[in-house]
């Protein structure tokens, strides 16, 4: 659109790969048709420079290295958990660094509740609120017929993309 080339390496075999496999494939045809080469499957392995020459060198990728002159990584978002002495408060954490929740977004200790990012779930303020609304009703004294479940993936998401991709409910995979 601006009178770049853009080429978009995506380790994971296909876009969105969190999303349905179908919103996925519609990002990538749009994606080709404004032009964007779509690398799905494909691992960096190295980013080199010589002078103002730069180059990725990748798996996946068929011929020799890429080169370019403007790069942006996007490695993903993890919760940042390590620093918050939870181990001290008996709070679990998952191999991600989540903190490790049930459906009423009870921690492993006792009266500890977790809302927000430190949950892994969908990082998006909207959540996180919601999150903390549960989570509150839930660390109050009431009645346990009803407890105040976590669902994040019945929240709408919107991929920061031109068309915009939104999203929201369950498909076929949602379990019961």
């Amino acid at each position: 659109r601006l009178g770049s080339s853009v080429i978009l390496v995506e380790a994971a075999p296909r876009l969105l790969p969190t999303e349905d496999e179908r919103v996925g494939d519609l990002l990538a045809q749009v994606l080709t048709a404004d032009g964007v080469e779509v690398m799905t499957g494909t691992r960096v392995r190295a980013v080199t420079r010589d002078g103002d020459v730069w180059r990725l060198v990748s798996d996946g990728h068929a011929g020799p290295a890429i080169a370019f002159d403007r790069i942006l990584v996007a490695t993903g978002r993890r919760p940042r958990t390590a620093d918050l002495g939870l181990d001290v408060a008996r709070v679990q954490i998952c191999s991600d660094g989540a903190v490790r929740t049930d459906e009423r977004l009870g921690t492993t200790a006792p009266g500890v509740f977790a809302a927000g990012d430190v949950t892994g779930a969908l990082p998006f303020t909207h959540v996180a609120a919601y999150q903390a609304g549960r989570a509150t009703l839930n660390a109050l004294p009431a009645d346990d017929t009803f407890p105040h479940r976590k669902h994040e993936r019945l929240f709408p998401v919107c991929e920061g993309c031109h068309p915009r991709l939104t999203t929201g409910g369950c498909d076929e995979t949602f379990p019961d």
